[in-house]
């Protein structure tokens, strides 16, 4: 009785010259700019003057407006710093 051959089992070798990329680098930043778009969308509304939103909005703004400018920030510059980490890493 004979063993089968494991040579056609070995995965493929890489050589360390090659460059291997992930295809999720685009969508990752794709959505990391959605959100950066959006937390900028946040700050424009609530340093907006109250008479200028519409009436729908008014309610979310009103009594909101500094939690909103902090929370847009803080989201603005983490999305930020998560960004510019995967355009440096791609």
């Amino acid at each position: 009785m004979t063993l089968p051959s494991l040579i056609g089992l070995r995965p493929p070798l890489v050589r360390p010259d090659e460059h291997t990329s992930s295809s999720s680098s685009p969508v990752v930043a794709l959505a990391l700019s959605f959100t950066l778009g959006l937390s900028l969308v946040l700050v424009g509304l609530a340093l907006t003057p109250l008479r200028l939103v519409p009436r729908g909005v008014r309610a979310i703004v009103y009594d909101r407006r500094e939690p909103l400018v902090y929370t847009a920030l803080v989201v603005y510059l983490t999305t930020g710093l998560s960004l510019a980490v995967v355009l440096a890493l791609s």
